[in-house]
C-alpha cells in the first residue's frame, strides 16, 4: 500500500476515533453528572433510614446512574448542556440540601429557556405575564399581611384614613382618601386591616408597572419575571406591601412614570427610524388595529408600520404617541409629588432625559401644554388638606386653609432641619457605605451583581435609558444619604424600582447570538434562582410576622389594665395605635392619651416635667417611655405590661390574676405572689416574672437589690435579672424580671428563684421548650448523628484565650445550641457526602471570629478594638480609623434598638479610666432600625475614631460634641499620651425603655456589663 494511502488510512481511522470518542463523552458527562447527583440527594436524603448506609447509597447511585444513561443517550450537547452543572454537587464536599436545591434550580431553569415558548402574540404573553404576577404576590402579601393595628407613623395612617384626618406633613391627602375608600370595603374584621390591605394592592400595582417596562424594553419573560421577583420578595418592599404606610405609593407613581418615560423614549426612537411620516404603533398597543409591515420602510423591532388611515376622533390622532407618553409621566409625577416631596429630585431626572431623548421639545413649547396641565391635574388631591381644615378630626387645624399653614404642612417646613444633614465629608463618606449596607439588607449580592451588569448593558446599548435609571437612582441615593430620616430603608423604595428594571435587562441583549446563548442562559438561570432564593429566606420571618399582632397587643392591654381616668403619656410608636383604639374602635373613652413630642429640653426632662404636673395634679399617670436619670425625683413606678405607672393610692390587694406566696425574701423581703406571662418559653426567648412584695426592714423606702434566676437541672442559672428596686411609699410593690434563656440551655423544667443578698427561694418551675426556629450561623452544616443533625457552628474569641464553640442542632423537638469552651471540638459520627458516617470530618477553628448572643434573638459578630492592633498602633493623629460593629438576628424585631460603642483611655493600671467618648445612635446611623430586621439580615453600625491635636469639647461626661451632625465619633481625649491602653465597648438597650439588651453570655456579664472589644495603644 502507498505511503499516501497508509497516511489517508491512519488519519481516517484516528478521526473516527476521536468522533467515538467525541459522542462518547457528550454523552457521559451529562448522563453520569445526573446519575451521580440523583444518587447523592436520594441517598442523602433516605440512606439514613437503612443500613448498612453504604451499600444503600451506593444502591440509589447504580440505580439513577443506569436511568440516566438509558435518558440521555438519545440526546445532543445542545440538549443536555444543562446537566453538566450537576457535577458542582456531586463532587462537592460537604452535604448541603441548599447547594443541591440551588443547582437542581439551575439547572431546571436553563432547560426551562430551551422550552419554545408557545406562538402566541406578543401581547398575550404580556398579559400573561400580567396576570401571574397579580395572582402570585397578591396571594403571597395576602398570606403574610399584617393582621391589624400597627404602631408609629403605619398607625397614623389607619386612623387617620378611618376618620378622613389630616396625616403628619407633607399630610398625604391622596393616600388618605384611597385608604378611607379600603374602610368602607365589607373585607377583613377591622379598619387597621382593610388599610393594610391597601398597601397590597398599590405594591402589586408597582409590580405590574415593573413586569410591563422590562417587557417592553425585552420581550422576555424570564427578564421579566426576574425583576418582579427581585423587587416582590426585597426585605423592605415585602415589608412595605403587608403594612399601612405611603413608601408603596410613592413607588407605585415612580414606576407609573418610569414606564412612561420609557415608553417615551421608545416612541421617539421609532419615529427616528420611519422618516417617511407614516405612523408607527407600539406592537402592545395595537389592540386590534390592522397592520402590514412594509420591509422597505426601516423600523424597530418591538414597533410595527400602520398604514391604514386612523380615524380623526382616536387618541393617536389627537395627541402624537410620544407626546401621550410625556402626560402620564408628567400626571405620575404630579401625583407623586403632592404625595411626597422627595420625588421632586427624580422628577429633575426625568426632565433632564426627555430633553435628551427629544431636544426638539424645548424649541417647541406647545407641547409643554398638556404634560404641564397633567402635573397640575396630579397636584388636586392637595386641596384636601384646606378642605378638612374646619372639622374636628385628629390634624386638622385651621391654619390648613391659610397659605402660611397649608405651605408648611405641604412642604414639611418642620422637618427642613433634617434635609442634607449629612454633608460633612466624613460623615457623609460613613452614611453612603450605609447605603450599601442598605441594598444588602434588601437584596442578595447576585442579585446586586445583575444590576450593575444591566446598567452596563444599557449605557452601553441603550445609554438614554442607562442614564435614567442611572441617575434616578444615584439622584435619589445621594438626597436620602443626606437626609436625617429615621428609617432610610424606607425612604429609598422608589429608588429600588430603576435598579431592578436594570437587573432585567440584564437578560435582555443575550440571545441575539447562538454561541454565547448557554452562557446566558445560565446567567438568567443564576438570577432567577437568586430571587427564588432570596424569597425563600425571607418568607419565614413575614409568615411569623403575619401571626403575631404585637401593637394591639400592647395598646389593649395597656387601656384594659388602666385605672379610670388615668393620663397614659406615650411617644408616637404606642400614641397612634392607643388612639386608633380609642378613636375607631371606642375603647376606654375615660382614658386620656397625650403624645410627649420632643422639644427644646432633653426627651428625659419633657417625660419627667409632664408626669410630675400631671400626677401633681391628683392624675394616675401611666408612661410608656422610662429614663432612671430623670426620673429619679418622682414616685417609684409600678410596672404595667412594658409601661409604668405612676399610681396616686397605693395598691393594697394582691391582682386577681396572680398566684398567691406568703414567705419571706431573708429579713427585708415578703413576698406575696408572682405572675408569669407565659406557661413555657423556647430557648433564646424571654420571659417575665411579675413578683408581688412589700419591704419588712426597718427603713422600707431605701432601694433592694433583687434578683431572679432561671435554674435548669444541673444546678446552673440559665436567665438572670438582677433589679435594684425602690418599694412603694406604701401598700404592695410589683417588680418585673425579663428572663432570657441563653443558647445552650437543655429544654426541661426549670426552677425559678429569686434572692436578694444572700438568700434565694424558689418561687415556681417554669418548662422551656427547644427553638422553633434555626438560629443564624455563620458556618453553615448539614451532618446528622444518631438523634440530631448539625445546622452550624460558630466561634467566638471575645475573651483572650478563652475560646467558645456553639455547636447548632436540629433534634426531633426543634432546635437546640450545645456551648463549649476552651477549644473542645470532639464530635460524634456525622453523616457526610452519601450519606454515609464518618469521623473524618472536624469543625475549623476561626481565629478572630465573635458571636455573642443578645437579648431577643440579635448576635454580635464583630469587631473589636484589638482587631486594630497591628504594628505600628493605628490610633494616632495621622489618621481616622473605622470601629464598625456588626450585627445579624435570628427571628424580626419588634422593637427599636439602640447601639452604645464606647472608647475609653486607660489609667496605667489598665483598669481605672482616664478619659471617655460615648456614641449612642439606631443602628447604621439611624437608617436601619432594628424593627425593620428580619432573621439574617447583617447590619454594620459604623464609627470612626478620630484623634486631632484640637482638644474635643464635652457636652456632657463621656459624650463629646461631634464635629459634625449626625456623626458617629468617638474623640480621642487632648490628654492621651504615647503608648496608652485604649479599650471599646458596646451594649445595645431599648430606645423606649432604657434598658439594656441582656448579653446571653455568662462569661462576659460575670465580668462586664457590656461587650468587651479588647485593647490598644496609642502610637507614638
Amino acid at each position: 500500500m502507498p505511503a499516501d494511502c497508509r497516511y489517508w488510512l491512519l488519519n481516517d481511522i484516528i478521526q473516527r476515533m476521536w468522533i467515538r470518542l467525541w459522542y462518547l463523552v457528550v454523552w457521559l458527562l451529562p448522563a453520569l453528572a445526573l446519575g451521580l447527583f440523583s444518587g447523592r440527594v436520594a441517598s442523602e436524603t433516605w440512606a439514613n433510614v437503612y443500613e448498612p448506609r453504604a451499600i444503600v447509597a451506593m444502591t440509589f447511585t447504580a440505580l439513577t446512574t443506569v436511568l440516566a444513561l438509558l435518558m440521555v443517550r438519545p440526546h445532543p450537547l445542545s440538549e443536555t448542556w444543562p446537566l453538566l452543572m450537576m457535577w458542582g454537587y456531586a463532587l462537592y464536599p460537604h452535604p448541603d440540601p441548599l447547594v443541591w436545591t440551588a443547582v437542581a434550580l439551575l439547572t431546571a431553569v436553563c432547560f426551562a429557556q430551551m422550552i419554545p415558548l408557545p406562538a402566541l402574540p406578543e401581547r398575550w404573553l404580556a398579559r400573561g405575564g400580567l396576570v401571574g404576577t397579580a395572582v402570585l404576590f397578591g396571594a403571597l402579601y395576602l398570606l403574610t399581611i399584617a393582621p391589624g393595628l400597627l404602631p408609629a407613623d403605619n398607625g397614623e395612617f389607619q386612623f387617620i384614613a378611618a376618620q378622613l384626618g389630616v396625616a403628619h406633613p407633607p399630610g398625604f391627602p391622596l393616600y388618605t382618601l384611597l385608604a378611607h375608600l379600603m374602610t368602607r370595603l365589607p373585607i377583613g374584621d377591622t379598619a387597621a386591616y382593610r388599610v393594610n390591605l391597601l398597601s397590597v394592592m398599590t405594591s402589586t400595582a408597582v409590580l405590574l408597572l415593573v413586569y410591563q417596562t422590562v417587557w417592553d424594553m425585552t420581550k422576555r419573560v424570564w427578564a421579566s419575571a426576574t425583576a418582579v421577583l427581585a423587587l416582590g420578595t426585597a426585605t423592605t418592599f415585602w415589608a412595605q406591601a403587608t403594612t399601612a404606610n405611603i413608601r408603596s405609593l410613592t413607588a407605585l407613581f415612580a414606576a407609573l412614570a418610569l414606564w412612561a418615560l420609557v415608553r417615551f423614549y421608545q416612541e421617539t426612537q421609532a419615529s427616528r427610524e420611519n422618516p417617511t411620516g407614516a405612523t408607527v404603533i407600539p406592537r402592545s398597543l395595537r389592540r386590534g388595529i390592522p397592520t402590514t409591515l412594509d420591509a422597505g420602510i426601516p423600523h424597530s423591532e418591538d414597533f410595527v408600520r400602520n398604514d391604514k388611515p386612523i380615524p380623526r376622533s382616536s387618541a393617536f390622532a389627537r395627541i402624537p404617541p410620544k407626546d401621550r407618553w410625556l402626560v402620564v409621566a408628567a400626571l405620575a409625577m404630579g401625583l407623586g409629588v403632592s404625595h411626597h416631596l422627595s420625588l421632586t429630585f427624580m422628577s429633575v431626572v426625568f426632565v433632564i432625559f426627555v430633553v435628551v431623548v427629544d431636544p426638539t421639545i424645548v424649541k417647541t413649547p406647545k407641547r409643554w401644554l398638556r404634560p404641564l396641565l397633567a402635573a397640575l391635574l396630579g397636584l388636586l388631591p392637595l386641596l384636601y388638606l384646606p378642605l378638612r381644615a374646619s372639622t374636628a378630626v385628629r390634624g386638622a387645624s385651621a391654619d390648613l386653609a391659610t397659605w402660611s399653614g397649608f405651605i408648611e404642612h405641604v412642604l414639611g417646613l418642620g422637618f427642613q432641619g433634617d434635609f442634607f444633614y449629612f454633608t460633612d465629608p466624613l460623615t457623609l463618606g460613613l452614611r453612603l457605605g450605609v447605603m450599601g449596607n442598605i441594598l444588602t439588607f434588601q437584596f442578595s449580592g447576585w442579585l446586586l451583581a445583575g444590576m450593575v451588569i444591566g446598567l452596563a448593558l444599557l449605557l452601553w446599548r441603550e445609554w438614554k435609558l442607562g442614564l435614567l435609571f442611572g441617575l434616578s437612582f444615584g439622584v435619589f441615593t445621594l438626597i436620602t444619604a443626606m437626609y436625617r430620616a429615621p428609617q432610610t430603608v424606607e425612604y429609598m423604595l422608589p429608588a429600588y424600582v430603576p435598579m431592578v428594571l436594570c437587573l432585567g435587562y440584564t437578560a435582555r441583549y443575550v440571545g441575539q447570538s447562538k454561541s454565547s446563548r448557554p452562557l446566558i442562559q445560565l446567567l438568567t438561570a443564576s438570577l432567577f434562582t437568586a430571587v427564588l432564593f432570596q424569597g425563600w429566606s425571607h418568607w419565614p420571618s413575614y409568615w411569623q410576622m403575619h401571626r403575631m399582632e404585637d401593637a394591639r397587643d400592647y395598646a389593649q392591654n395597656l387601656l384594659a389594665d388602666a385605672p379610670p381616668d388615668a393620663l397614659i403619656l406615650a411617644n408616637w410608636h404606642w400614641a397612634t395605635p392607643l388612639w386608633y383604639l380609642q378613636e375607631v374602635e371606642g375603647q376606654r373613652p375615660d382614658v386620656t392619651v397625650r403624645y410627649v413630642a420632643p422639644g427644646a429640653d432633653p426627651y428625659g426632662e419633657t417625660w419627667a416635667q409632664e408626669i410630675a404636673a400631671a400626677w401633681g395634679n391628683g392624675r394616675d399617670v401611666i408612661a410608656t417611655w422610662y429614663d432612671p436619670t430623670t426620673y429619679a425625683n418622682l414616685p417609684p413606678p409600678e410596672p404595667l405590661h412594658e409601661a409604668f405607672w405612676f399610681r396616686q393610692q397605693p395598691r393594697t390587694t394582691l391582682p386577681a390574676n396572680f398566684t398567691p406566696l406568703g414567705a419571706n425574701l431573708g429579713e427585708n423581703i415578703h413576698l406575696l405572689g408572682y405572675l408569669m406571662d407565659k406557661p413555657t418559653t423556647e430557648i433564646w426567648q424571654e420571659a417575665v416574672l411579675t413578683l408581688a412584695w412589700q419591704p419588712i426592714s426597718q427603713s422600707p423606702n431605701l432601694p433592694i437589690s433583687i434578683n431572679a434566676h432561671l435554674i435548669g437541672s444541673d444546678g446552673r442559672s440559665y436567665a438572670q435579672s438582677d433589679l435594684t428596686v425602690s418599694p412603694q411609699p406604701g401598700g404592695i410593690t410589683l417588680s418585673q424580671f425579663r428572663l432570657t434563656l441563653r443558647p445552650g440551655a437543655p429544654p426541661g423544667d426549670y426552677a425559678i428563684r429569686v434572692g436578694s443578698g444572700e438568700t434565694s427561694t424558689a418561687v415556681t418551675t417554669h418548662t422551656v421548650t427547644p427553638m422553633s426556629q434555626p438560629p443564624i450561623t455563620q458556618h453553615r452544616v448539614y451532618r446528622g448523628a444518631s438523634t440530631a443533625r448539625l445546622l452550624g457552628y460558630d466561634w467566638d474569641y471575645t475573651l483572650p484565650d478563652q475560646p467558645r464553640l456553639y455547636l447548632h442542632w436540629q433534634t426531633a423537638d426543634g432546635y437546640v445550641t450545645e456551648v463549649r469552651d476552651n477549644g473542645d471540638t470532639t464530635l460524634p459520627s456525622l453523616t457526610g457526602p452519601w450519606g454515609v458516617s464518618s469521623n473524618q470530618w472536624a469543625v475549623s477553628s476561626e481565629q478572630g471570629q465573635h458571636y455573642v448572643p443578645l437579648g431577643q434573638g440579635i448576635i454580635w459578630i464583630g469587631d473589636p478594638i484589638s482587631n486594630l492592633a497591628v504594628s505600628p498602633p493605628p490610633i494616632s493623629q495621622s489618621q481616622t480609623s473605622l470601629l464598625s460593629q456588626h450585627f445579624t438576628t435570628t427571628r424580626p424585631l419588634w422593637r427599636d434598638y439602640v447601639v452604645s460603642t464606647r472608647l475609653v483611655g486607660y489609667e496605667a493600671d489598665g483598669f481605672h479610666w482616664a478619659w471617655c467618648d460615648l456614641v449612642d445612635y439606631v443602628p447604621a446611623m439611624g437608617a436601619i432600625p432594628t424593627l425593620k430586621w428580619i432573621a439574617g439580615s447583617y447590619i454594620t453600625s459604623p464609627h470612626s475614631i478620630d484623634y486631632t491635636q484640637e482638644s474635643p469639647t464635652y457636652e456632657t461626661y463621656c459624650q463629646s460634641v461631634k464635629p459634625a451632625p449626625g456623626a458617629p465619633v468617638l474623640a480621642v481625649s487632648d490628654t492621651a499620651v504615647p503608648g496608652q491602653s485604649i479599650g471599646g465597648m458596646v451594649t445595645l438597650y431599648d430606645a423606649f425603655t432604657q434598658r439594656p439588651l441582656p448579653i446571653l453570655d455568662e462569661r462576659i456579664t460575670a465580668q462586664f456589663p457590656w461587650i468587651p472589644l479588647g485593647q490598644t495603644t496609642i502610637a507614638p
